[in-house]
This record gives C-alpha cells, structure tokens and sequence, in this order.
C-alpha cells in the first residue's frame, strides 16, 4: 500500500462467526480484511470457542502476531468479580432490569408460507443479547480505550446499547434483515400480502433501532446503504469485502466443460436460487455437470439430489474454478457480490441473474451472461464456448474487478470507513 496507516488506532473487533479455520466465505472475507490491516493497525479481537475452536488458536496466534486476542469467558470472570463487590451495579440492576426478548418469534398468522424462512432469518434481531456479555464489554470498556469498537452480523448488534464516551462505534451490516426479507417477497410475487407488509414493517423498525445506538453503519453496496441511511441515523459507508490476493488465481483461456455454483446451503439465497435453477434448467441442461461448493446438509440438498455434484467446502478454489463457468442464480438477499468478485478476480466467465450482480456495475454482455426468464441454457452455454467473445467478456469483468475492487483498494477504502 502506498501510504502508511495509523499503527496507533486501537480498534476492538467483535466477530460474528467463524473466523478459524475459514470455512465460509465471510469468514475468508474477515480473514483478508484483518490481514490486510493488521500491519497498519493496533487490532484487538474478542474471541469465544464458536469464532476460533480452542485448538486453533495458537496457530492464529502465530499467523497474526501484530493482533491481540481477548477471551468472552475471562472478560466475563472479570466482570462478575467486579459485579460481586459493586454496590452501583446491584444498584443499577434493580432500576434497571434487562429486557426481555421484544417481538414475535413465531411467525405472524397469515405469512405466506414461502416466506417463513425469512422471517425465522430476521428473527435473530428481536433476540436480546446475554446480559453478561453486555455487560462484561461495557467493565472492559471502562478499563481499557480503543478508538473504535465494530461488532459484526445481526447476532452482535445488540451488544452496543449507548454511545461510548470517546470511542466511535461501528456495526458491519453484512446483509439488512429488512432488505433481504423484501427482496425475497418480490422475488416470490407475495409482496403484495397484507401481513407480510405489517411482518415487513416490524423487522424494518427493530433493526434500524438497533443500529441508531451506533456512530457509523458499514455495507458492503451501495444498494444497502440505500436501505439502512436515514437523515437521523448514524453514518453509513460502503465498504466492500475484498478477494485476498493468494486467491486471484488468474485463469489460463481454458474453454469451460462445467458449471460452478459457489455457496452454502446454509444461506436462504443461495439455496432458493439453485433449486430455482435447478427446477427450471435441469431439464436443458442435457448432460451439463454442475458442481456445488460449500457446505449443504443432506436436508437442504433433497429437493435437487440428482443433478448437481456436491463438494463441500474447498481451500484450494482455484481447482475448481480454471475450467468452470461461475453460476450465480440469486433472486434475493443483500451484500456484496463474492461469488461474482472471485469469477471476474480470476478471469472465470459468469452466468448470473441481473440481481445477483447488483451493485458492482457490470454490464450484462459485456462483463457477464445474463440469466432471465427468456433465457436458453443451451444458448448461453454455446456463448460461453465461443473463445473469442469468452476472452473479451472475462477481461472486461477483470479489467472491472481491477479498477473498482482490487485488495489494495478495499483495504483503503475500509480504513477510510473507519476512522474518517
């Protein structure tokens, strides 16, 4: 990087999810973040066993030495010895008892059912946070200073419950419940259900109230910073996760003989969108291979068992993606593009819904094939075949991911996000 970053900004990191080994694509998206800033930065990370398993944490010791990692459970030891003893906090406790979950958790009477799974999704933000984890942050905050305190995914915004004096607070949205949950009602043409407006309105409410207790809100789109900034509300910047330079592996012109679909089942989107595809395809697609990368549990694959071949989770993508075409059937969701920013980073063609390209201004024919309602699957595949408008199309993407999304780049724009 050219300029050299503020080495004396503290900042403490409050992980949402596996962080080691990675095994998700947040989780390779957090590493090459912390990676990317952990020379420029005084990073602090507080970690539990669901973040980091206990055997590996030593080897992320020796990995990151410049990081240093705190423990939940001995910041809540420390916090019950000072409660134990604390006359203002027994105190406080009976003036102020902590509340209890807000909302309906079961779905409201009337949802459509194709849309359960959604609300059981954003349902994660009516669940108040364990009172000892709040209140073991606050004793830590009391005793040591950071610049700037950033909490990750839904599960955690709720630790930050009032300003910290002389510390900026930053949540990283990695997806707006309430955009996700309107995505998918338009994408399932149930929008126009009654209670899905009112389920629709609740979620909307309670996230953007539990974001205002921040300083600073960070997205990975612009189309989310549509959905969360608000003239009242904290700041929201656009700061995209990056592709980690170790996994640009930059194609040779191979012509494709698969498709490549990268993603867990886990993940509503992904999961929606390739039974989508698969239903509406499988029957084009005439000895086709798809294969699927990432996790999916033999529950979430049983509806589309027969045509896509499952890997499960792969460290060397790379594999996978020299003689592929990077599939991206996605209808709904939010965030940034990871699928699409690993195809055009290593020079691999896409098939994509113009939805699932949102946000990072490509051009469909030109840095993509699109995937429509009037779309041929045998047509697209013929396209692809075509080693001369292949090659053009994947250099532009390349040219595109170069210009806008490069590592070093992102790295900037996020310590911008940060501390401006």
């Amino acid at each position: 990087m050219e300029e050299r970053l503020n080495r004396n900004m503290r900042i403490l990191i409050i992980p949402g999810y596996r962080m080691y080994p990675c095994d998700t694509g947040a989780g390779l998206a957090q590493w090459a973040i912390i990676e990317g800033l952990r020379h420029q930065m005084d990073i602090h990370i507080v970690l539990d066993e669901q973040n980091v398993p206990q055997e590996y944490l030593n080897e992320l010791r020796e990995m990151w030495p410049e990081v240093t990692f705190h423990s939940w459970m001995d910041w809540k030891e420390a916090w019950e010895t000072y409660a134990q003893k604390s006359l203002k906090y027994r105190i406080e406790r009976k003036l102020f008892p902590w509340p209890e979950p807000e909302g309906p958790i079961n779905p409201p009477e009337g949802l459509p059912e194709a849309l359960i799974e959604h609300w059981n999704n954003a349902t994660i933000l009516f669940r108040a946070q364990p009172e000892w984890r709040v209140k073991a942050l606050e004793h830590h905050l009391r005793n040591q200073h950071y610049g700037l305190v950033q909490t990750d995914l839904p599960s955690n915004v709720g630790l930050v419950r009032k300003p910290i004096r002389g510390t900026v607070t930053v949540h990283v949205c990695h997806e707006p419940k309430h955009k996700r949950f309107k995505e998918a009602a338009s994408a399932l043409a149930v929008d126009s259900n009654p209670e899905y407006q009112s389920a629709y309105g609740r979620i909307r409410s309670k996230e953007l109230s539990l974001m205002a207790t921040y300083d600073r809100l960070m997205v990975f789109s612009e189309e989310d910073r549509y959905a969360l900034e608000r003239p009242e509300g904290p700041r929201v910047c656009v700061s995209p996760f990056p592709v980690h330079p170790d996994r640009q592996r930059v194609s040779e012109y191979v012509r494709p003989t698969r498709l490549l679909f990268l993603g867990s089942g886990s993940h509503g989107p992904n999961r929606e969108g390739l039974i989508r595809f698969v239903k509406e395809y499988g029957q084009q697609a005439s000895g086709l291979p798809l294969h699927v990368v990432g996790r999916w549990a033999t529950s979430e694959r049983k509806d589309i068992e027969e045509w896509p071949v499952y890997h499960g989770f792969v460290e060397e993508l790379e594999v996978f993606l020299r003689d592929s075409v990077m599939l991206i059937p996605i209808y709904s969701g939010a965030g940034i593009r990871t699928k699409a920013l690993e195809a055009m980073a290593s020079k691999v063609p896409i098939i994509a819904t113009t939805f699932a390209m949102e946000g990072l201004g490509a051009e469909a024919g030109v840095h993509y094939l699109e995937l429509s309602n009037e779309s041929e699957l045998s047509e697209l595949w013929d396209q692809i075949q075509d080693d001369d408008s292949r090659q053009m199309m994947v250099e532009s993407a390349h040219r595109l991911f170069e210009s806008s999304f490069s590592f070093d780049a992102l790295i900037r724009q996020r310590y911008t996000c940060l501390t401006d």
